[in-house]
């Protein structure tokens, strides 16, 4: 296959627009394309060289993953051992334990689906501290590459028509599975391959002559023109709260194979801008660049307890990302990819290397998961607090697990029989509360059913769209509302939740992820965050009001945007001391309208509205108690805060 130079600079677009992206730097939000770009390349060159070996008669299932063995496992394993390295003298313990597990998972190239069932989303807060969650795309291209080259094998031979049918099917089923999924389940959507795998289709489908050839000079050159306006304009107006893959993805990807695809014939001005010195340097070291922006930016979110990076510490990030991925390309990918006939690695030493790579990757995970991330690195006095505040205990726990009378939770005073006079419902800062609300019912004698779902406060016939339908808010809502009515003991209801966040739509500044988007089944026009929000909410309110209910309801506890139990544990482990606290005043104006309303419901007799502000903020709201952790992230309460702030508001 003759050599492309533009391709090596449509590599260059790619990772650079995901560098930037992944540094925060303005005008690039939408730069995790880069992504999708690099899917096409991949398919369109593997594809080609794939079906040139079997139209010859020299294709070899061995020779194939040899070749992507030379190509993908020495960089990897050249970063994991300098990030395990790394990691035992600058990772804390919780980020070192987060940094084994997922390069286990990436040797075995399945990091997409423990990203997936570990995280709430690519783009979470969680996502930011992962220092491997960038492999997630090796993961899809290798699982992608199991079954494609025997796909290749056996109908190559039989002509092009049969191949390309083959591959039409694939891709047309994965873009259709992928456009149901962005709704339904946003978050598989963007990590698994039978969503992603259309991408790489696309461009074996270019490799494969699928299109047919640009024979005018003049429609080339308007096609690259077309392709880079479709890349450039996808990188301008994506952002991580955009629907993504399904009909988002879609621009970027043409984009790419319209520049591969005008770039064969004709050399059009943007394949001789993309041919260019600049752009085939960083192209060429694109794989280990990739390989290396990611941790450096996590490390630098880590040590300043910020998701949110300068712009001199982004750019130095990306600096010694540069340096290191020359380093690796010119010291580590070269020697390895050198074919035999000019002094490389012969196949059986290829074999046996990347075997041991992946078992001393493998060995060295499991010793760090089994000390926890080397957790004796810390004073056991600071392990024993980050432990208290961080970990759910059995109360919230066992609160998440059904919604029936017989599978939802007890608490309060269980120890003596009797009807339970209380109904807890809520979302997960409703969890969180749970070890306050087990000892204020204690105290007073009662007892509790209690119903926690993630992100799911208690507005009847709302959806949260933004994590997809199969979430199913509303019909979780209705379920628990079924079995409140087949508790006719049940005298208060209590209502708790993140009421800002859904009100308002926006995230705490300083917290990542997707912005709150709610509809009303009942309701279809309305599209404002607020109202939908209040119609849910009066709602759950008159419906509890001709049960005869009482309602209490809990005003929103303060939102911080850094998580506070790593920061404290990041501090003991760097040596410094940075408390986390807000002014009164922000927490009064992110709530201004919820609270407002709350008023207003409590002065209609809907609700008896508890408020926490005074609790949590005694002048400036405060992360910290006489050296306990109150909140055990950016925004759920720890359980020593959960029973300071319900102990102070509702007495013992």
């Amino acid at each position: 296959m003759k050599y492309r130079s533009d391709i090596d600079g449509l590599r260059t677009v790619a990772v650079g627009s995901v560098c930037l992206a992944h540094a925060g730097i303005s005008g690039f939000e939408g730069g995790f394309i880069g992504v999708d770009i690099f899917f096409v390349i991949s398919g369109f060159l593997i594809t080609r060289i794939l079906i040139d070996e079997t139209q010859e008669g020299r294709f070899s299932i061995l020779r194939f993953y040899e070749r992507r063995a030379r190509r993908i496992l020495p960089a990897l394993g050249f970063l994991l051992f300098a990030l395990f390295i790394f990691g035992y003298f600058y990772f804390p313990p919780w980020q070192y334990d987060l940094l084994a597990k997922s390069a286990g998972a990436t040797m075995l190239f399945v990091s997409n689906m423990w990203f997936l069932f570990t995280l709430g989303g690519y783009f979470s807060s969680a996502a930011e501290y992962e220092p491997l969650l960038h492999t997630w795309s090796l993961a899809v291209e290798e699982q992608f590459y199991v079954l494609f080259p025997l796909l290749v094998w056996l109908l190559a031979p039989r002509g092009m028509r049969a191949l390309v049918g083959a591959i039409v099917l694939v891709s047309v089923v994965s873009f259709v599975t992928s456009i149901w999924a962005t709704a339904a389940y946003p978050f598989a959507n963007f990590f698994l391959l039978p969503t992603r795998a259309w991408e790489l289709g696309m461009g074996a489908l270019l490799a494969a002559g699928a299109f047919p050839a640009l024979r005018s000079e003049r429609l080339a050159a308007a096609t690259s023109v077309i392709g880079a306006g479709l890349i450039v304009g996808s990188i301008a107006l994506l952002d991580a709260h955009s629907p993504f893959p399904g009909l988002t993805a879609l621009p970027a990807c043409l984009g790419a194979a319209a520049l591969i695809h005008s770039g064969a014939t004709f050399k059009t001005p943007v394949s001789r801008l993309l041919s260019t010195k600049p752009f085939v340097g960083i192209g060429l070291i694109s794989y280990s660049l990739y390989l290396w922006h990611w941790p450096p930016l996590v490390f630098a979110r880590t040590w300043q307890g910020d998701q949110t990076l300068s712009l001199p510490i982004a750019f130095a990030c990306l600096g010694f990302a540069g340096v290191m991925a020359y380093i690796s390309w010119r010291f580590v990918e070269q020697p390895w990819r050198a074919p035999v006939h000019k002094g490389g690695f012969r196949v059986k030493t290829v074999f046996a290397a990347s075997g041991a790579v992946i078992l001393v990757t493998l060995v060295a995970a499991f010793a760090v998961i089994r000390t926890e991330g080397v957790e004796q690195r810390l004073p056991g006095e600071v392990l024993a607090q980050y432990r208290a505040a961080a970990l759910r205990g059995p109360t919230e726990t066992a609160c998440r697990k059904g919604t029936t009378p017989e599978t939802m939770c007890l608490i309060g005073k269980t120890s003596v029989p009797g009807p339970a006079d209380v109904f807890i419902w809520g979302d997960s800062h409703t969890g969180a509360l749970m070890p306050g609300f087990d000892v204020w019912l204690k105290d007073s004698g009662r007892r509790a059913h209690a119903v926690v779902k993630n992100g799911c406060p208690a507005l009847l016939d709302i959806e949260m769209p933004y994590l997809g339908v199969s979430h199913g808010c509303a019909a979780h809502n209705q379920s628990v509302l079924n079995s409140l009515r087949a508790l006719p003991d049940v005298k208060t209801i209590v209502l708790s939740g993140r009421w800002a966040f859904p009100a308002e739509g926006n995230r705490w500044p300083g917290e990542h992820g997707a912005a709150a988007v709610l509809r009303d089944i009942n309701k279809p026009d309305l599209t404002d965050n607020f109202s939908v929000f209040e119609s849910g909410l009066r709602r759950s309110l008159t419906t509890f009001q001709d049960m005869e209910k009482e309602v209490i309801l809990f005003e929103g506890t303060p939102e911080f945007g850094k998580d506070v139990s790593l920061l404290y544990m990041n501090d003991a482990f760097f040596g410094t001391d940075r408390p986390i606290t807000i002014p009164r005043t922000s927490y009064d104006a992110r709530n201004a309208r919820v609270n407002a309303l709350f008023d207003q419901l409590s002065d209609e007799g809907l609700i008896r509205f508890i408020k926490v502000a005074d609790a949590m903020c005694p002048g400036q709201c405060v992360t910290r108690k006489d050296g306990t952790l109150l909140y055990r992230d950016d925004d759920h309460l720890s359980p020593a805060g959960a029973v300071h702030l319900l102990s102070t508001v509702m007495g013992r």
